[in-house]
């Protein structure tokens, strides 16, 4: 604990905040109480107050004496206040979250606490694009942010770009989302690694960020820097995140012993503390490589293991991943009919709910999945019909990467079948190739 004496000079801090943002008069704080002069020094830090004092200027400022004589008040008042927004999230009371970060953002910004000005211009982004669906409202407060907001430190910087690009992703204009991820990316490539939560989470966000980019090399980095913090600091549950997506970028850099290895491992650690999310991704992941593998017993028993951990979350619409994983498990098992089965229920709860992320990603990957089942079942006609809607959706969304994909795809059916749209589609892709190296995605 701090001395009192020592606490003088943060008391006087404090005191003229408070009196500031109260738009009060040296006059009207010590009256009755000390002199104008006296107060001033008691503001500069050049001389003590009495407890007596004290009290009674708290008591004007509807403060607590607590408040005066922590190092920082208004800073820990407005990290308090951000935790009754979230309070009033979950209880859904919206119109007091708005009020309360909105207040948080301007106060903060007027007393230059840089990081919860973002921090609270995130979680009123997070209500905009969430609660409200105003993804527009939210791309022009990260723009205002992020070129009037004030300097930022990279890792704060590279924090409102991901959450910049994440939702332009989700208003349907991918390219603009991976400008953004890949600014993100340069910011905090060459960056020193620091034993910190925040730069944690910042890596973690993006590290899921590279599989839409599908960089694998940097998706991998991030996600084995992240795990690393979050050991030494002792991050559990974010440790697990992170070495499940460093899993999936080995398997997808062809190094699927070390995937299964750490996929196993933290599977095991999950279960010892019974992280029931945790467990359900990880045997969902554990599924999938098995699929790869081509042991479909195995993938079959994880999945449904994952199943039944999903089940038991208050959030159906995460069922959706296991679902499709099992889509693609009865296709590979030749069971075509029980694929579409599973594909369907998993586009039932995409639509029915509000993910986090682009659900034109997932709808787009099981019309791709249900166009291949329709082939091995012998129906081209729904397989073209799948594969353009599939397109469509990609290109309507600037989704350029499974748009390239796709569209690839399709021309070669096309060509196979001498229908003259072979032509154009493959013109189509060279566009989308184009833009894919503009961009500087690498692959």
């Amino acid at each position: 604990m701090i001395p009192v004496h020592e606490l003088s000079p943060y008391i006087g801090e404090n005191l003229k905040k408070y009196r500031l943002a109260n738009g009060m008069r040296q006059e009207e704080l010590c009256e009755g109480v000390c002199s104008v002069s006296q107060l001033s020094k008691i503001e500069n830090g050049k001389a003590q107050v009495k407890a007596e004092h004290l009290k009674i200027m708290a008591e004007r400022l509807g403060v607590t004496v607590e408040q005066l004589m922590t190092t920082d008040a208004i800073h820990d008042e407005l990290r308090d206040q951000i935790e009754l927004t979230k309070k009033a999230t979950v209880a859904r009371n919206y119109a007091q979250a708005y009020e309360l970060i909105r207040s948080v953002i301007t106060r903060a910004q007027a007393n230059g606490y840089q990081d919860l000005h973002a921090e609270a211009v995130l979680y009123e982004c997070y209500l905009l694009s969430t609660t409200d669906r105003n993804c527009q409202a939210a791309l022009l407060k990260l723009r205002e942010t992020l070129t009037d907001g004030g300097e930022f430190d990279p890792i704060t910087r590279a924090d409102l770009l991901i959450e910049y690009g994440r939702i332009y992703a989700c208003s349907g204009d991918l390219v603009e989302a991976f400008r953004q991820y890949l600014q993100a990316d340069t910011l905090l490539q060459h960056l020193q690694p620091i034993a910190d939560d925040h730069y944690a989470q910042v890596l973690d966000r993006l590290s899921t960020c590279m599989f839409d980019l599908q960089n694998w090399h940097s998706g991998y980095r991030y996600a084995e820097r992240c795990a690393q913090i979050a050991t030494a600091r002792n991050l559990r549950h974010q440790r697990l995140r992170s070495l499940a997506m460093q899993a999936t970028y080995a398997s997808k850099l062809g190094r699927s012993e070390e995937a299964k290895r750490l996929l196993e491992a933290s599977l095991q650690e999950a279960v010892d503390y019974q992280f029931i999310h945790e467990i359900a991704v990880l045997e969902n992941n554990l599924g999938c490589w098995y699929l790869e593998q081509g042991e479909l017993d195995t993938a079959h028993q994880c999945l449904q293991r994952s199943m039944t951990a999903f089940q038991q979350l208050d959030n159906p619409a995460v069922l959706y991943q296991p679902l499709l994983n099992l889509a693609e498990w009865a296709q590979k098992a030749g069971n075509y009919e029980h694929s579409l089965q599973f594909a369907q229920r998993a586009l039932d709860l995409v639509h029915a709910s509000s993910l986090p992320g682009p659900a034109y990603l997932i709808e787009g990957r099981i019309l791709t999945m249900n166009a291949k089942s329709y082939e091995l079942l012998g129906d081209p006609e729904r397989k073209t019909a799948l594969y353009e809607q599939a397109l469509n959706l990609y290109d309507q969304n600037r989704a350029i990467i499974p748009a390239y994909e796709v569209c690839v795809t399709l021309a070669e059916h096309c060509y196979e079948r001498n229908d003259p749209r072979a032509l154009s589609l493959y013109k189509q892709a060279v566009g989308y190739n184009r833009t894919i190296h503009e961009l500087g995605v690498k692959k």
